[in-house]
Formats: structure tokens, sequence, C-alpha cells
């Protein structure tokens, strides 16, 4: 009789555990935004450096969900995570899709000027959903970084000397004249909790641009 009570409080417990969702990216992250759509604010965003990592944490049970983009308006697939979908296919349902509006913003550290930058660096996918700003301004040179946001917080980290990136980043082995050579594209949001300015807004080719997240949960598994 003990056992079976202490397996019901157990369960209870379970019950209880404030909602989790699994995204790509640190706060400030285009999947931040897409957990806070489905959910309203009323799951709690757990960010993971890969998409991998967002899948490994879901099977794990760390999550009860992610949320991963799949497609973009402007450059089609997301193959990075279509591919840690696909390696996780049997492990993962995929239950619902939102759609969430992607406007990119060249950012940068305050008292930077357009005209100082010399590298930008972005998600791989969001670079290219941009390529017309570095047509217009063949000057910048790219630079792949592993997230949007995460792009906007290690510049950050060069407003504080007391502060540093926590693993060489985007920007380590660049040759610099000083740090306003230097921005990024992300969110208007990843701008202000970052304390970065906005040298330009909507700098995505496409001015609708979209950007579709599945929102996937574990399979359930069998005990016999």
């Amino acid at each position: 009789m003990h056992s079976v009570g202490r397996a019901h409080a157990t369960e209870r417990s379970h019950d209880l555990t404030p909602l989790r969702a699994a995204y790509q990216g640190i706060a400030g992250a285009y999947g931040e935004e897409a957990v806070r759509r489905v959910w309203h604010g009323r799951a709690q965003a757990v960010p993971a450096r890969t998409f991998a990592q967002a899948l490994d944490e879901l099977i794990a049970g760390s999550v009860q969900w992610a949320v991963i983009p799949v497609w973009n308006s402007t450059i089609g697939p997301v193959m990075p995570a279509r591919i840690a979908l696909r390696a996780h296919a049997l492990a993962i349902t995929i239950e619902k899709h939102i759609d969430v509006p992607v406007r990119h913003c060249l950012l940068a550290l305050p008292r930077t000027r357009i005209g100082d930058v010399r590298f930008v660096a972005s998600h791989p996918a969001a670079l290219a959903q941009c390529a017309q700003l570095f047509l217009t301004h063949p000057e910048f040179t790219a630079r792949e970084a592993f997230d949007t946001a995460g792009a906007a917080g290690e510049l950050a980290t060069l407003q504080d000397p007391a502060r540093s990136a926590a693993a060489p980043c985007w920007y380590s082995s660049l040759r610099l004249d000083g740090p306003e050579q230097l921005a990024v594209i992300a969110s208007a949001e990843a701008g202000r909790r970052y304390g970065l300015v906005t040298l330009r807004a909507g700098v995505q080719d496409d001015p609708s641009n979209i950007t579709r997240f599945v929102v996937v949960r574990a399979r359930e598994r069998r005990l016999w």
C-alpha cells in the first residue's frame, strides 16, 4: 500500500512541473519568440546551443516540448534543423507548426556608426536572409555565429572589460582596429537584451519574412 501511495505522489508532483520548451539559441533568439507565441508566456523557454541538443533535451525528458525552425520564406528549408529532426525522427512527434515574423536588425555597440562596420555576424540562415545588405555594403564581411542572439550576446561582452566570451566566438580570430568594426544581425529584442544599438532596422531581403517552426514532443516510451 505504501509503495502505491508513493507512486501516486510522484505522479502528482510530475503533473505540477512547470512547462518547459527547448529552442536553439539564447535569450532574444527567434526560437524564444516562437515559444512565447505558442504558449503565451506559460512555458519556460530553455536554450540549447544546437538543434540536436534541443531535441536531445526533449528525448531525455528535461523539457516537455521543443520548437525547431524548418522553413523560411526567403531561403526555403532550414537544412541543419531538418537534418536534426530526421536524426531524431523515431523518438519524436511533430504536433503543430507556427509562423513567426522575422525582422532582422543590424546591431552594434553604442557609438558605432554604420560606416565603421567591417564584419557582420549572425546565424548562417539569418545571413542568407539579408543578402541585399551585403550587396549594398560590399565592405561588410559576413561571419557565421551559432545563433542570432548568440552573436549579439558575444558582441556585448566587449562593453565590459571584466567580461569575456566563455569560449572562442565569432570575432576571436579577427584583427581589428576597434570593436566599432563589428556588428550583428539579430532581432530588436536581442538588441534590447544585450545593450546594443540599431544601426538599421528591417535588413531582411523580404519585408514579410517569416520562419515556420514545428512544435515537437517526445514519443511515449513503451514499458513492455
